[in-house]
């Protein structure tokens, strides 16, 4: 075998044990009984966001229409002059991707190129509607599995647990009976904090409590 041969082997060897591990280790968390007890609420979470998202773009083809449409209007690309900070730039460029992913063009017009033009129009895209709720419905289900993976690590073993609370990022507390017998509760508060160029995110911390 060539040495070309012997590298490709030995990739495809590491990329097979590495998928069988990740393969294990999702069983194990998902066996946990913190998985058990979150996974029924991954549901109605997925349903909250999408209906956040909704809302979102509800709020933003108002706003739209009211402007009679017209995007640079509404939301209007940040050149040079038109914004104060690079929080400012970020925030009107956010608005303006946004803008851009629910509506269509407005035949014969290049809203693309023509950033200084009053006058280009957009509509509504069903296509966009439906990816910005999808992918709001794929990230509250990826941020389910990150907390359910968080917390498995957080508890360690544990024979038993229960979970108050309607949903786990508003507020929720988890009793996990160890298994040696103590027990630990765990409560998690969502809060919302701000990058550096000032977009909103939240957050879940979750701390042991006495």
């Amino acid at each position: 075998m060539s040495k070309a041969s012997e590298k490709a082997a030995a990739i495809l060897a590491s990329k097979i044990a590495k998928e069988a591990a990740a393969v294990k280790e999702l069983a194990r968390i998902n066996a946990h009984p913190i998985a058990t007890v979150v996974e029924p609420l991954r549901a109605a979470s997925i349903e909250r966001a999408k209906q956040a998202a909704q809302g979102q773009i509800d709020r933003v083809l108002d706003a739209l229409a009211k402007a009679d449409w017209l995007i640079n209007v509404y939301a209007p690309y940040p050149s040079y002059g038109t914004y104060s900070s690079k929080a400012d730039y970020r925030q009107k460029m956010a608005l303006r991707s946004f803008v851009m992913m629910i509506t269509d063009n407005v035949p014969g017009q290049d809203r693309l190129l023509r950033h200084d033009s009053k006058a280009i129009k957009v509509a509504p895209s069903a296509k966009g509607h439906e990816i910005v709720l999808k992918q709001a419905a794929m990230q509250a289900s990826a941020d389910y599995d990150a907390f359910i993976a968080k917390m498995v690590n957080k508890i360690g073993g544990c024979v038993s647990a229960t979970l108050i609370g309607e949903h786990v990022w508003g507020f929720s507390q988890i009793t996990a009976t160890l298994d040696d017998g103590s027990v630990e509760k765990w409560k998690t508060q969502m809060i919302c904090n701000y990058s550096v160029y000032g977009k909103a995110f939240n957050q879940w911390p979750s701390r042991k409590v006495k």
